[in-house]
């Protein structure tokens, strides 16, 4: 409807995968490399995962374009649930006609003949298992016995699957761990930094045949914070955005077309709570019985915090010695009037058996944590910290002696530079298992944190496949991935998976 007003040639932000809108931002580049690679290597399984939008299947989709004439693809969309009917539907994928009435092991029998001979004429086979978290343990089990399928010298069938993140905690289970060893090369795909939803809008405005400019700045702003960086949201906000435009004979798209259109379809804001009318009126008779006990209350609450402007004048620590002291003190590590804070007031909580550690993270890296952090801001030229508690993806309550202050997200991003501090109760291992090549039962501990059981010979031992574990740990939290225990993946890994410390 709105293509001709804006000088597209077609819908720009159309749902349906389509390669030739691919947009490959920092991680799907990583991604692809990684699929090319383990495709190249055929050696056996290859896994990529990701939430929901993240474009999985448009990546896929280009992973097979760039494959050789010289290669059979076969594509399962959530797949048969049992082992006979995966691999029919397998075969007929490949242009082969199952044999009737046939039971597994059979129809095995004819995959075999079936790849062996493509293996004679020089063709390579290829799976892909698209939706692949539906998978029962039965027929992951049936994928591991068809990497088997193999000539002396290399396997006759390379397999990719691709699902969403309950796909690897499926695979990271005690009785899933034959599969898991198969996987050779994996990828976790994450959504957009703020940069590359920029750079997406603009690819995608651009392919469509119009203005890479008609999104302002403001606009894609508030793209990126409504859809988080998932491209699925992202598409279907800005198309939406543009039918307001269009109605509105807008010729630019602003924030608040963008605004809007995120409000109409429930992304501007957190929307775990869906009342149905009955429990709303119960709740609003509720409300008029107390509202006399509660309006002195409410009358003194601070209000929320929604311009960034407000954050440093209301609950910013302009000190640094003030600051941490802060921290510490809602840590339960009394102060020494007499340390100043900072450096002094980290030796106090080493003193105590606690740590501050400063690390770089994203937003949805930081509502992970399970304690207070402090949040260093710049506004202005003017530079501050604020001690921020409760952090979820709507924003953060942020405390300044006992008063504390709701701040959303939108208010605390433009001023946030990324750095943060905490204060921990590191594990005490010796020696730490730094990286591959590490032996001890430091390994133990952290294969355990992994859910990544060995047997008894590699137990201890920091090997390959435990560094490609901890990197596909590090991409799911946001965090370097380098593949290494550094002091910042030691801290998450306790943190997140056991609460401690």
């Amino acid at each position: 409807m709105y293509e001709a007003a804006y000088g597209l040639h077609g819908r720009a932000f159309a749902l349906p995968p389509d390669p030739g809108f691919l947009f490959l931002g920092r991680a799907h580049r990583e991604a692809l490399a990684h699929l090319v690679y383990g495709v190249r290597e055929r050696t056996g399984f290859v896994l990529l995962t990701g939430e929901v939008g993240t474009g999985k299947t448009l990546l896929a989709r280009a992973l097979l374009e760039r494959l050789p004439g010289d290669v059979d693809t076969a594509w399962l969309y959530r797949p048969a649930e049992s082992t006979e009917g995966f691999v029919a539907a397998v075969l007929r994928e490949l242009g082969e006609t199952p044999e009737p009435d046939a039971d597994a092991t059979a129809l095995v029998a004819q995959l075999n003949r079936r790849l062996l001979d493509a293996h004679a004429r020089g063709r390579t086979t290829v799976l892909l298992v698209d939706e692949a978290q539906t998978l029962p343990a039965a027929v992951l089990e049936q994928l591991r016995l068809l990497t088997n399928l193999e000539t002396r010298h290399e396997k006759l069938l390379q397999i990719l699957l691709v699902g969403q993140p309950e796909l690897a905690a499926t695979l990271a289970r005690t009785d899933m761990r034959q599969v898991a060893q198969r996987i050779t090369a994996r990828y976790h795909l994450r959504s957009f930094e703020r940069g590359e939803t920029r750079a997406y809008v603009r690819h995608r405005l651009s392919a469509a045949g119009g203005d890479p400019g008609l999104f302002t700045e403001g606009a894609v702003r508030a793209l990126h914070e409504a859809s988080g960086g998932i491209p699925r949201l992202i598409n279907v906000i800005a198309d939406r955005a543009l039918l307001g435009g269009y109605a509105r004979g807008r010729r630019r798209i602003g924030r608040g077309l963008v605004r809007q259109a995120a409000l109409e379809l429930g992304h501007e804001h957190d929307s775990a709570w869906q009342w149905p009318a009955a429990a709303i009126a119960t709740v609003l008779a509720s409300v008029a019985v107390v509202w006399p006990f509660l309006a002195h209350d409410r009358e003194h609450a601070p209000p929320r915090l929604e311009d960034p402007a407000k954050v440093v004048a209301t609950a910013a620590y302009t000190r640094a010695d003030d600051a941490v002291n802060a921290l510490l003190a809602r840590m339960g590590i009394a102060a020494d009037r007499g340390d100043g804070g900072g450096p002094a007031g980290c030796a106090r909580a080493r003193l105590a058996g606690y740590a501050c550690l400063h690390f770089a993270a994203d937003w949805p890296a930081l509502a992970r944590l399970r304690r207070p952090a402090l949040l260093e801001l710049h506004e202005d030229g003017r530079a501050g910290s604020v001690l921020a508690e409760g952090v979820t993806s709507a924003g953060a309550t942020l405390r300044r002696g006992n008063t504390t202050h709701p701040a959303s997200r939108t208010a605390l991003l433009p001023l946030w530079t990324g750095d943060a501090l905490v204060v921990w109760r590191p594990p005490g291992l010796t020696p730490l298992p730094a990286g591959p090549g590490d032996d001890g039962e430091s390994v133990r501990w952290l294969r355990g944190r992994l859910h990544t059981p060995a047997p008894p010979d590699l137990a201890t031992r920091f090997d390959p496949a435990l560094a490609a574990q901890l990197r596909d740990y590090q991409h799911q939290l946001g965090l370097p991935v380098t593949g290494r225990l550094d002091a910042v993946t030691l801290f998450y890994l306790r943190e997140t998976e056991s609460g401690e410390g």
